[in-house]
This record gives structure tokens, C-alpha cells and sequence, in this order.
């Protein structure tokens, strides 16, 4: 499960042979394996008009950072379910901003930008933990609380939505592949300007002022500790060795990479996962068995497990005498492994 340890679940201590001692994510806790971003498409539902996609089908990408055609709901089109798995989902009691009601509903012009902001929301996979179809409840904010829903966000959630607070880390697809949503900040928009300009306007309703967000810490915050980890020398015998056999620490991996020394640490889908010079990278599916240490080989797939980078053919072979970074995961954002070594 993507940051469980990260967002709020137990860490391993970190004590033994090849652990950095930093920031390594302990096993889940009843919380299930990431099931990484798919593309569906499916037929338009009866009252609605034809999709976009293929023979008039509705194609969506099944994420976080996925998002249905404008004016449809992403839940008709999309298993939240399977979102559900790419972050820590839990319930958290939202804020109660306007306890006694507000006054804006009878305005026509708020009250239309408001419900062109549900919808916009309703059509993105934030909705899987953001409204009613989250199955334990909301996660913080919702779309579907009685009254001004935008009363549930708390001024930090209304300052990340109006550009204040860097939300980079949680991944966008390009607009042209995510039906022309743009993930500028934390929730996707068809019309980001128009959303920050929404946001900016509640944040300035409520009194807050711009220049307070300027220190307030990025979102994600782990996973950009993550990318900026400085990896060390390997150490107990990790690494590639001279037939090819890769050794790690810290127990069974489902992602494991062999990158150019230098290259980006790899964090989450959909675009901050596979780093420029990475050389070879194994994937194992939610359902799969994870990779032992010592039983994978450089350049071959293990049995049950793919081979996401390259996408087609061998890999680069390693050039004996040059550094390399050995970055092993027990499941997204989880790294167990992340060290540099010489090719033999």
C-alpha cells in the first residue's frame, strides 16, 4: 500500500545490515497492495451522450490522478476501489466552517462556480475518498456534506487548491491522456485558473491572507524527502554481483530498479516513478508473489513479475568499473534498498 508508514503507519526501525536508517516505510498493516494506474474504458451509461473513446466508449485512468469526461462521475466510469489502494485511505472527521449556513447559496453566481467546482471534482479520483462512495467515510473535505460543502475544507486544504501550497509530489497525467484535466494542484481541473481563482476568493472570504502559506510545508512532504535522499555505497553485499545476481536488504520487494548513478529516486505513478536513466526495473502485480534477494538476475524476468523499463527488449548491459544505484521497494514509496555499486 503507497506510504503506508508514510502517511501515518508504524516505520521499521531500520536497525539491520543495508537499511539507511531514514525514512524506510514499514510493512502495511491491513492495508492492501497498490494496484497501479490502469486505463478502462466502458460504455456511456443510458441518459448519458456517447464518450470520447473508441466506438463512443468513456476511457478513464483508474487513479488518483485520473480523471472521467467533464460533467460525468468518475465513480460510474472508474473502481474506486481500486484507487483506494494507491493512498492510505481512512476516514477523517472534516472542518465545520459554516456551522450556522452561509449566506453565498443565494447568490447565483457563487452558488453556479460551486457547483461547477463539484462536479469538476465529482469527475476526478479525489472523489474515491472525498465524498459519499468513500465506504468508511470522508477523508477530511467532501463534496456531499449538507449546506456549503466547501465549509468541510480546512483553510490549508483551500490554500493547496489555490496554488499556495506545492501539491507536485502527488503525480498528474499529461491533460491530453486525462481528458483534459490538468493536475496544477491537488485536485484535477479542466480549468485550473478558474479553480485557484475559486479557492483564492474562499480563502480571502474567511479572512486568511496569501503570505501566510508562503512557509507552509509542501504536501507530501515524504515522498519529496524521498526523491531528495542522497543514496550511499551498498554495503553487506548489495548490489549486482559478477554473474549478474542482485542481493538487497530489508526483506521481500514487489518494484526493484538498476538505474545510472545520479539518477532520481523513483517515488509514485503516474510520472514520478520511472526516472530518466533508469536502466532495468521489475515490476511484481498486486496478486503476485514479491522478489527474494538473490533469486533475480540482471536482465531476467523473474517468473510472475514484468519488466516495466524497457519496455521491449534486453536492457543496457552494465559496464564493469562504473557506479550504478540499486533502488528496491517493498511496494510503492516504500524503499528497503537504495544504495550505489560498482559493476563487476
Amino acid at each position: 500500500m503507497l506510504l503506508a508508514g508514510a502517511l501515518g503507519c508504524d516505520r521499521e526501525a531500520a536497525n539491520s545490515c543495508g537499511s539507511d536508517g531514514q525514512d524506510l516505510a514499514g510493512p502495511p498493516v491491513e492495508l492492501p497492495i497498490l494496484i497501479q494506474p490502469t486505463r478502462h474504458c466502458r460504455a456511456p451509461h443510458e441518459d448519458e451522450p456517447a464518450g470520447d473513446g473508441p466506438e463512443g466508449q468513456v476511457c478513464t485512468w483508474q487513479a488518483v490522478a485520473g480523471a472521467t469526461e467533464p460533467g460525468r462521475v468518475f465513480a460510474d466510469y472508474a473502481d474506486c476501489g481500486v484507487v483506494r489502494t494507491q493512498r492510505p485511505y481512512y476516514p477523517m472527521p472534516s472542518a465545520d466552517v459554516y456551522p450556522q449556513g452561509d449566506p453565498r447559496l443565494e447568490e447565483v453566481e457563487y452558488a453556479s462556480e460551486l457547483q461547477w467546482v463539484q462536479a469538476q471534482i465529482r469527475a476526478t479520483g479525489c472523489a474515491c475518498c472525498h465524498s459519499d462512495v468513500a465506504p468508511a467515510g470522508p477523508v477530511r473535505w467532501t463534496v456531499d456534506a449538507p449546506g456549503n460543502w466547501m465549509g468541510t475544507f480546512s483553510d490549508r486544504d483551500v490554500a493547496a487548491l489555490a496554488g499556495l501550497i506545492d501539491t507536485s509530489m502527488f503525480g498528474r497525467f499529461p491533460p491530453e491522456d486525462n481528458n483534459g484535466f490538468h493536475r496544477v494542484d491537488s485536485v484535477p481541473s479542466t480549468d485550473p485558473d478558474r479553480m485557484r481563482s475559486f479557492f483564492a476568493d474562499e480563502l480571502h472570504h474567511r479572512g486568511r491572507l496569501p503570505e501566510e502559506f508562503d512557509d507552509a510545508p509542501p504536501t507530501g512532504a515524504i515522498l519529496l524527502e524521498q526523491q531528495a535522499y542522497e543514496v550511499e555505497p551498498c554495503a553487506c553485499g548489495e548490489g549486482v554481483g559478477h554473474d549478474g545476481t542482485i542481493e538487497w536488504s530489508g526483506g521481500e520487494a514487489r518494484y526493484l530498479y538498476v538505474m545510472e548513478a545520479g539518477a532520481a529516486n523513483p517515488t509514485i505513478p503516474p510520472n514520478l516513478d520511472l526516472p530518466e536513466g533508469t536502466i532495468w526495473r521489475v515490476d511484481v502485480p498486486h496478486d503476485g508473489t514479491p522478489l527474494e534477494s538473490g533469486a533475480v538476475e540482471f536482465g531476467v524476468v523473474p517468473e510472475g513479475a514484468a519488466q516495466d523499463w524497457p519496455h521491449a527488449g534486453a536492457p543496457a548491459s552494465l559496464e564493469p568499473g562504473q557506479e550504478y544505484t540499486l533502488y528496491v521497494t517493498r511496494d510503492v514509496a516504500q524503499p528497503i534498498t537504495r544504495c550505489t555499486f560498482i559493476a563487476q
